[in-house]
């Protein structure tokens, strides 16, 4: 009986991986401060490129390093490009939530 309750209980404690895909979906709209940091980056609908660099799973909360390449939308006047890492901090909450990114070395190019 409580090899069942402790099977069932990991079963929910199982949390899916973040994949790249998802973490494309997440960037859209957010916003991040560039170097100077009077400058920001605003994530439109092309996120060109992401690597998973290291990825740490905790409990409710998992830590992704990421490489990215993003550019401006096709419709912009100046079109700007950005690349670099960027640490993500995810929370678990019923779902993986994109709670704060954090700016290692993400510039515009």
């Amino acid at each position: 009986m409580m090899a069942t309750l402790r099977a069932a209980e990991d079963k929910l404690r199982e949390r899916p991986e973040i994949t790249e895909a998802r973490i494309a979906t997440d960037l859209i709209g957010r916003q991040i401060k560039l170097d100077p940091r009077s400058i920001s980056w605003r994530f439109d609908t092309r996120v060109t490129e992401i690597t998973i660099v290291q990825s740490n799973y905790s409990g409710d909360a998992a830590t992704i390093d990421i490489n990215v390449i993003s550019e401006t939308g096709p419709k912009s006047l100046f079109p700007r490009r950005a690349a670099g890492m960027l640490r993500l901090r995810y929370e678990w909450s019923a779902g993986w939530t994109l709670a704060r990114i954090e700016n290692l070395d993400f510039k515009e190019q």
